[in-house]
């Protein structure tokens, strides 16, 4: 079974496709990729200020957007699918760049997992 028919009956054994895609879109892969390590850090807490903090000191974002990008990481993470959204990142995520893709491999293979085996899956 190939990782996305793993994720997609993960997803819909309990969590929802179409939450998991508006969140990682809402958030973008370079940002949760970029910012991986913020919002690790920052699972647990009720709020999300260090989050916002962080993306407001880099980046270039409205409020709104400070805002939407720091709920919709954070949830990620509370759903437990951060590890899902970086397999997704490296092996399904249209349009991402190649730096983001690379970082994103580097953090799972931080974690023991292989990204290449996951690319080969897909064959």
């Amino acid at each position: 079974m190939t990782y996305f028919a793993v994720l997609r009956q993960r997803i819909q054994n309990g969590k929802d496709m179409e939450t998991f895609k508006r969140l990682l879109l809402s958030v973008g892969a370079t940002t949760f990729v970029d910012y991986y390590e913020v919002f690790e850090a920052n699972r647990s807490g009720a709020s999300c200020e260090e989050i916002k903090e962080a993306l407001r000191a880099k980046g270039s974002w409205t409020e709104g957007s400070v805002s939407t990008k720091a709920s919709c990481g954070k949830r990620i993470f509370r759903m437990n699918m951060e590890t899902d959204a970086l397999k997704y990142i490296v092996c399904g995520a249209a349009r991402v760049d190649g730096r983001v893709k690379e970082k994103a491999g580097g953090i799972l293979r931080a974690k023991g997992i292989n990204a290449i085996d996951l690319l080969l899956e897909q064959l």
